[in-house]
């Protein structure tokens, strides 16, 4: 029996899994799992990502699926290499990113009894998997062939079935790991499909009119968007919101900031909340009915004030049956396309709009406008020792239709606060916020950049760089230009902002301090290197490494106790400048006198 033939079932799966729409594979080089790397690589038609290191090459491909919108297959072999997958799992689930892990295992006679490199790997992610199966070791079978076939389909379908995310595959290999050269493998087997339809979540007909009474008798209307990835889901609530002339609040990975927005779009949208927002916001402005879309928002004062409406009607519209709603503030929940569910709602309000008048819409519009100002105009936000200040040189910089990629901590909070809707269109803003890590950052930006070659700029901080050190090495592989923008404060700087930092005895134990200089390690995988001392000179850094392919490491050392203070002096600026509200009653009844 030849090796060719005993792997059957392999080829069979790797086949069908091509068939089922899979067409990138990440690797991370390893013996156990040679008969899945010698398959996926006979096929021919496959693109393969050489991953040294099976934790960055997580999420590689997990940057890579989010921004291919599409699955995305791992390879590694046994042991601690599989759990290195872990954390990119752990993102990926809560991210709905649909990843295809195929770990390589040792046969059943070799579990258990202390066999090298051997571990339990039956379902080892746990919770974190939408589909966890171990398969038979590989044989000539017949029906084994078409169980493996079958298995390809049934893994894509559930990692792309409504809000999608990983699934995991367990693969037994029994020696000799290397077949001999495959036979022609372009007939189809038992076991494979001709075609898979995945359909999209409809809304029921009698919640959608719920949904649309509620916003047809409110008074004070809110549209709120937390992250997401699809400009399409973007554009119909953006179209829901000018459409209803309803107030739309826009977390900065919503997609909806960089939009190209028509005058009757921007004028409903709202960026700027996060410097006035918190619980305290929800008795000026009481909104009464609250449509969310995305996952959960980025602003934790924006979280405080959605807490603080206890009256208000809060619809959940989610594919994820475990929706998102830390603040249990959510009434309804809605379990569905929130395209199919904008797009239904537009149909049934386009004649009778919600009762809200002017007055509200015009008044979150002085806010948007006051609180941005603040943001513009506080003493040194200019100065480039200022975290936030990275944002003004960085998003001038940015070409149309570039990626960008921002770290957790401060900078994508930065990015809230500063980053204003209609300015940038055409790019595309990516983060891991569904567990917010500060790992595996720089891995994940390589692999968006991987995704479609297009200039791609990374914004993180010191720690987090060195966090993922070894994901410089697939950085510094693309072809695609890779800017990295790292704001180098020296140590967790978040902490001033927090609690922790009143106790000045223990504060060391949370800023880790350190003074690490990172030319070196951009040196150390071939990577060009500016360090600029003024935020011209960002903005020109920054443009240069996008010019050129390849990797570039910009490293901008900045003041996390400056940075604080500055933060803490535009809310307070922000909040004093709140207008005032005057209702629509209070505008009749002066109308009458």
């Amino acid at each position: 029996m030849t090796g060719s033939s005993q792997l059957a079932s392999v080829h069979a799966f790797v086949d069908e899994l091509w068939r089922a729409g899979v067409r990138h594979v990440c690797i991370s080089p390893g013996s156990r799992s040679t008969p899945l790397t010698v398959s996926f690589a006979e096929h021919g038609g496959y693109q393969l990502h050489i991953l040294l290191d099976e934790r960055s090459g997580g999420y590689f491909a997990l940057g890579l699926s989010r921004r291919l919108q599409e699955p995305v297959a791992l390879v590694c072999t046994s042991g601690t290499a599989a759990g290195n997958y872990h954390p990119a799992v752990m993102e990926a689930s809560r991210s709905h990113v649909p990843l295809v892990v195929l770990t390589a295992d040792r046969p059943p006679e070799l579990q258990e009894v202390g066999a090298n490199q051997t571990i339990r790997q039956s379902g080892m992610f746990g919770v974190h998997v939408r589909f966890s199966l171990d398969m038979p070791v590989p044989s000539p079978d017949a029906a084994l062939v078409a169980h493996a076939a079958a298995t390809a389909w049934r893994v894509v379908a559930a990692a792309t079935f409504a809000a999608g995310g990983p699934v995991h595959v367990n693969w037994p290999f029994r020696e000799p790991l290397l077949p001999a050269p495959s036979v022609h493998r372009s007939h189809r087997v038992a076991g494979g499909l001709r075609s898979l339809a995945v359909p999209q979540l409809e809304p029921p007909a009698e919640v959608l009119e719920r949904m649309a009474e509620d916003l047809r008798t409110a008074h004070c209307p809110l549209l709120v968007c937390g992250p997401q990835v699809k400009e399409t889901v973007a554009r119909v609530v953006v179209e829901l919101s000018a459409r209803l002339h309803v107030p739309l609040l826009a977390d900065p990975l919503s997609q909806i900031r960089t939009l190209d927005l028509r005058t009757d779009e921007a004028d409903h949208v709202v960026d700027a909340y996060d410097w006035v927002a918190d619980a305290d916001l929800a008795a000026v402005a009481p909104a009464d009915c609250v449509i969310r879309f995305g996952d959960t928002v980025t602003s934790k004062g924006l979280g405080q004030y959605l807490q603080a409406l206890p009256e208000s009607v809060q619809w959940v519209v989610t594919p994820d049956p475990q929706w998102p709603d830390p603040g249990r503030s959510g009434t309804d929940v809605c379990v569905a396309d929130p395209e199919a569910v904008s797009r239904a709602l537009m149909d049934r309000l386009s004649a009778s709009p919600p009762v809200g008048g002017p007055e509200w819409s015009a008044w979150w519009q002085s806010v948007q406008a006051s609180a941005a100002d603040a943001a513009c105009e506080a003493e040194g936000q200019r100065t480039l020792s200022f975290e936030g200040a990275l944002w003004h040189a960085v998003l001038g910089a940015i070409p149309h239709g570039a990626n960008l990629f921002v770290g957790n901590s401060m900078p994508v909070r930065d990015l809230d606060g500063f980053l204003r809707s209609g300015r940038h269109p055409g790019l595309r803003v990516y983060a891991n916020r569904g567990v917010s890590g500060i790992d595996g950052i720089v891995s994940c930006a390589a692999g968006t950049a991987a995704a479609d070659g297009a200039p791609t700029v990374l914004v993180l901080g010191d720690v987090s760089f060195f966090h993922d050190t070894t994901g410089l090495l697939a950085a510094a592989g693309t072809a695609a230009p890779l800017v990295v923008v790292v704001s180098h404060n020296g140590g967790g700087g978040i902490f001033r902002g927090l609690s922790q930092a009143d106790r000045a005895e223990t504060f060391h134990l949370f800023e880790t301090p350190h003074d690490l200089d990172f030319r070196h390690t951009a040196e150390w995988v071939g990577a060009s290197f500016a360090e600029p001392a003024t935020l011209d000179a960002l903005a020109e850094a920054v443009e240069d490494g996008l010019g050129q392919a390849g990797l570039t490491v910009i490293q901008v050392r900045t003041s996390s106790q400056l940075s604080t203070d500055i933060r803490r002096r535009i809310r307070r600026a922000a909040k004093a400048a709140l207008p005032p509200r005057r209702t629509d009653a209070d505008a009749a009844e002066g109308g009458a006198r």
